[in-house]
């Protein structure tokens, strides 16, 4: 049982090539991380993660963690934003909203 996530920081100084967002270029204090969704479920695959279960720590996990129950999976009366990923995980697509 794991937890994909992103801090969602405004970014005030700029980035590390890590992703990391620094809030104070002089002393190199740290804001929080900058990276996007698709890149921690990259880094978890990346990890050894099964891709199900990479998948489902960035969404049902992730969902469930913060007592979202109307989102994170796909059923019929949840919430929903959904992309295609290719093999490697890389986004190709977003489904046309009906």
């Amino acid at each position: 049982r794991f937890v994909g996530v992103t801090d969602s920081v405004a970014v005030t100084s700029g980035l590390r090539a890590d992703g990391a967002a620094v809030r104070d270029a002089a002393t190199g204090g740290l804001a929080g991380s900058a990276v996007t969704v698709g890149t921690v479920l990259g880094n978890l695959v990346g990890w050894g993660i099964p891709p199900a279960d990479a998948i489902a720590a960035v969404s049902a996990n992730a969902a469930d963690a913060v007592g979202l129950e109307d989102r994170g999976r796909i059923e019929v009366g949840m919430r929903a934003d959904l992309v295609v990923l290719d093999d490697e995980l890389g986004v190709v697509g977003v489904p046309e909203q009906t």
